[in-house]
């Protein structure tokens, strides 16, 4: 009866991607210092862990002071670590500023603001607008205090260095739902 049950367990723990301790101190490394590099404002550092998983999202985090109100205090917990192929997956608890009212309310000023530009007859360059809407969105995040947590999944590819896959979940939990904001207005209008 042994004999048939150790194999069977092998076989069980290799489908199911078991995970030894080498991988899952791997992405325990990789995640702290990835969340390091935001907390301490440090972008290049922590773009150097992220690649592009979905064409529609970009994958690096801008040089920008609303990302240092952004990423000031973000924390996470990992839940677990499984293996799907060349893939550890961290299934990861981030807490967060909530982004997604201070998003819409930024969206409706800065509607607002072009409107009233063009009944003025006002031109502008996209730099120039590009400023208004960072100008904007900075006084609406700095206003937040309220805080959301947030799950999902993280891909990890493990190779000479780690290549943290920044999918749509993931980037909407960096940024307290901003992505659920989008689309709610792209929803509604």
């Amino acid at each position: 009866m042994k004999k048939l049950i150790v194999p069977l367990l092998i076989a069980v723990m290799l489908l199911t991607g078991c995970v030894g301790s080498e991988d899952k101190k791997y992405v325990r490394e990789t995640l702290s210092a990835y969340f390091a590099a935001l907390n301490a404002g440090e972008y290049e550092k922590a773009n150097a862990y992220t690649v592009r998983a979905e064409e529609d999202i970009y994958e690096d985090i801008d040089d920008e002071s609303v990302n240092d109100v952004i990423f000031e205090n973000i924390s996470y917990e990992i839940w677990s670590i499984d293996k799907e192929g060349d893939f550890l997956i961290a299934e990861v608890v981030i807490r967060q500023l909530s982004i997604k009212t201070a998003y819409i309310d930024a969206v409706k000023e800065y509607a607002k603001y072009v409107e009233d530009a063009k009944a003025g007859n006002k031109v502008f360059t996209d730099e120039a607008l590009e400023d208004k809407w960072n100008e904007i969105f900075f006084k609406h995040v700095s206003k937040v205090e309220e805080t959301v947590t947030m799950k999902c999944d993280v891909y990890i590819h493990r190779g000479e260095t780690p290549e943290i896959l920044m999918t749509s979940d993931f980037r909407n939990c960096l940024f307290g739902g901003e992505l659920d904001a989008i689309k709610m207005l792209n929803d509604i209008s």
